[in-house]
């Protein structure tokens, strides 16, 4: 699980599927060295590429409830802008998800999401060289999960180089920045799918029903705010990306990769936030002249490095793959 405080920018590797809250984001990334620390019990590792804190609370710890755990890390994860939660093993028991113990979204056991919709996938075209880039999002016909599966395996086979099949997600993210410009073939991204493959109480996490003051605003009707309080469904292939943006009513989000190969995230701690957010004001002129709030557009990004020179510090976390 994944929780971003601020900004984030994400791509998607190969295929899978996601819960999210709604979540705020902004891109250009580059690398820092690893973080460690300790502080009230709690331990923030990093682990290969992952350079935002990760945390890994015991069963006691986690089933307490998701809003007394996130209080409890919340001061470390303030100074980064995203940190990586690992539940402890037999937090959602297989028996309890509709795909089994299938972290592939491939196997008999996930045959019934195969019929699933998919209602209005994305094509994201992108122009611009030289670390400047403007995505144009081109909505495609509805398909079933399958379909964007098999779309996702040939996009894949046509587009991912000669990377090998054991390549690690450093490499995947290398092959993304070499391939970004306007001669990449556009990858498609299913976002915005409204619902949840979360069944139980999960040890309290199950984003359907998350103990925050957020769930005030359904009411005593339960009418939901779509991706809010009512999780949204997200699936992606090889190459797709959210571009550095700013989501709706500035909230912070909670995402979790339910299978399918990893992810990459990049984000910003909040006390960077403005300068990056005057980077792009400047490297976006036109479209920032045209709309004081482009940064909610999930339009424009910036290739990793650019904000080294303006002092802008970023972390980037792959999504985990626990049991």
């Amino acid at each position: 699980m994944h929780m971003s405080i601020r900004f984030f920018f994400f791509f998607q590797a190969e295929d899978g599927i996601r819960d999210a809250q709604e979540s705020r984001g902004l891109g250009d990334v580059y690398k820092r060295q690893g973080i460690n620390a300790e502080y009230g019990g709690l331990t923030a590792e990093t682990m290969g590429d992952t350079t935002c804190p990760v945390f890994r609370p015991s069963m006691a710890e986690f089933s307490g409830g998701f809003e007394k755990y996130v209080h409890s890390i919340w001061a470390e994860s303030m100074k980064h802008g995203i940190c990586k939660v690992v539940p402890p093993h037999g937090w959602w028991p297989a028996s309890e998800r509709p795909y089994g113990t299938d972290l592939t979204g491939r196997s008999h056991q996930s045959a019934c999401l195969n019929d699933m919709e998919v209602p209005h996938p994305i094509k994201q075209c992108v122009a611009g060289t030289c670390g400047k880039y403007e995505y144009t999002l081109v909505e495609d016909r509805a398909m079933t999960l399958s379909e964007f599966r098999d779309k996702a395996d040939d996009y894949l086979t046509r587009n991912r180089g000669k990377l090998p099949e054991d390549s690690t997600p450093a490499d995947g993210e290398r092959a993304f920045w070499r391939q970004l410009g306007p001669t990449k073939e556009p990858s498609m991204y299913g976002a915005d799918m409204q619902g949840t493959l979360f069944r139980g109480r999960c040890g309290g996490w199950n984003m359907q029903c998350l103990d925050t003051s957020l769930m005030l605003l359904a009411g005593p009707n339960d009418n939901g705010l779509p991706g809010v309080t009512d999780p949204y469904l997200y699936v992606g292939m090889w190459a797709a990306a959210f571009a550095a943006h700013t989501e709706d009513m500035n909230l912070n989000s909670i995402n979790y990769l339910h299978f399918g190969a990893p992810k990459s995230w990049y984000a910003i701690a909040p006390h960077n936030a403005t300068r990056l957010e005057a980077l792009y004001g400047s490297v976006f002129g036109d479209a920032a002249r045209e709309c004081p709030e482009f940064m909610r557009h999930k339009r424009y990004l910036g290739v990793g490095g650019k904000g080294e020179g303006k002092g802008c510090l970023l972390y980037t976390s792959p999504s985990p793959r626990d049991s």
